[in-house]
């Protein structure tokens, strides 16, 4: 799989320019707070629009500005993984992963919880879950929309090193069981060193 991405977006008081290519495997993006990572995984997704340029999925033209071409979120196939989670507040962990699935499969939502360690809290709702459990929920409602590319942005923050470990560890396993192409926001140069294959940054 295959993601190009070549965009100009005015930020404030500078221009974000970002151009890349990400593959099989995980793309880990770095730069200081403010530089414009998560804009540029925003933009990917659809949910903000870039001024200028374009970007591109397996082929498939997701935003072309000199074609009028920007395709709504829905309609690209991209998972997301926000950083404030994205759950649902009146729906139980299993109905925040059902609810996202092209087709219904209570069994599957039951491994996915299972494997996730959210085993026992398929009925809990999301105040009831720690930052950690409400971020696996939410990584396995990303990967339950089976994306063709999953943006991480910054998966781990705010948890402790056991939490960080083992969201790290839930995203190395998706990676090896499908190839799936990840791009990833992250601030630690241990995750970093850990997980990418590639590595972009942001500067200046």
């Amino acid at each position: 799989m295959s993601l190009k991405v070549d965009i100009k977006k005015k930020l404030g008081s500078f221009e974000l320019e970002t151009k890349f290519e990400a593959e099989n495997g995980v793309t880990c993006l770095l730069g200081p707070s403010g530089c414009g990572k998560s804009m540029t995984l925003k933009c990917i997704a659809g949910i903000e629009t870039p001024d200028s340029g374009f970007i591109s999925l397996n082929g498939r033209v997701l935003y072309d500005s000199s074609k009028k071409i920007n395709l709504p979120p829905q309609k690209r196939n991209v998972g997301y993984l926000f950083q404030e989670y994205a759950l649902f507040p009146t729906m139980t962990a299993a109905e925040n992963i059902s609810i996202v699935m092209k087709q219904k499969n209570p069994v599957q939502v039951q491994k996915w919880l299972e494997e996730y360690g959210l085993g026992d809290y398929a009925d809990s709702y999301p105040d009831h879950l720690s930052g950690g459990q409400k971020r696996r929920a939410a990584i396995a409602g990303v990967i339950a929309m089976e994306p063709e590319i999953v943006v991480f942005d910054e998966p781990t923050a705010g948890l402790d090193p056991a939490g960080c470990a083992g969201i790290l560890e839930n995203i190395e396993n998706y990676r090896k069981t499908t190839g799936a192409t990840i791009l990833m926001v992250s601030h630690s140069m241990d995750e970093v060193a850990k997980m990418a294959d590639r590595l972009l940054v942001l500067r200046e």
